[in-house]
């Protein structure tokens, strides 16, 4: 694990990375919001970002690709490095790892999946981090560097349903502005709705009328009513 004080720097340490010959077996970044949120922060250092990467294979190349890594995570500028193959220790980041998937499905939050040009990233964080303050809301992001996608979670607290929507037509307005998409999946769910219909096209249409078809009471897509109740609390 190494933290920086920039998502910039983080996102540098990855171009290094995937340019040096290392090919991690997984590589994500989560920005301190959503660190907060999930709860996995208690061994992180202060910093803005957190890259989470992991070697495998046999343990001559795991160690000297963990050397390629910390060497290009100090020279990003990284406030901390971290490194292990204590087995126990992996596990429970991949404990941690796996519990995000659980939080974006609880009574308060809001997610959206999106995917930017990867010139974008760094930008398109930025601009999630500043929206999210300009409304009062945490708003966190955390990605699968080597898939190219990312996700963003927002804590819609009861009484600030004009501030969430606000906040998710900015984003969608942001990503759709820098050459990216948000998933489709997310795009019909009820928090969304609102943005669908300012930004109707007829590829949406269709996906409304296959959902109609498909799941006539709305019922279908996890964590969907969950999030239509936080933000209409």
């Amino acid at each position: 694990t190494a933290s920086f004080h920039s998502r910039k720097k983080a996102l540098e340490a990855v171009g290094d990375m995937l340019g040096s010959g290392v090919t991690p077996a997984s590589l994500e970044m989560m920005d301190r919001a959503w660190a907060r949120m999930c709860a996995v922060l208690e061994t992180m250092s202060d910093g803005i970002a957190f890259l989470l990467v992991e070697l495998d294979g046999h343990a001559t190349a795991v160690k000297r690709g963990t050397d390629v890594v910390s060497r290009i995570c100090r020279r990003a500028g990284a406030l901390s490095v971290s490194r292990t193959s204590d087995t126990k220790k992996i596990e429970k980041w991949r404990r941690k790892r796996r519990s995000i998937e659980g939080f974006v499905s609880e009574d308060g939050t809001l997610a959206m999946s999106m995917v930017v040009p990867s010139s974008q990233v760094a930008e398109t964080l930025d601009q999630i981090g500043r929206i999210g303050k300009k409304h009062n809301l945490t708003a966190g992001t955390w990605g699968f560097f080597l898939g190219g996608n990312f996700h963003m979670v927002i804590g819609a607290a009861p009484g600030k349903r004009k501030s969430t929507e606000e906040t998710l037509a900015e984003v969608y307005n942001t990503v759709s502005s820098l050459g990216g998409a948000t998933n489709c999946s997310e795009m019909i769910g009820f928090s969304h709705s609102k943005i669908r219909t300012s930004k109707e096209s007829s590829l949406d249409r269709v996906s409304l009328a296959i959902k109609k078809a498909l799941d006539p009471n709305e019922m279908l897509g996890a964590g969907r009513r969950s999030h239509r109740k936080a933000v209409q609390s």
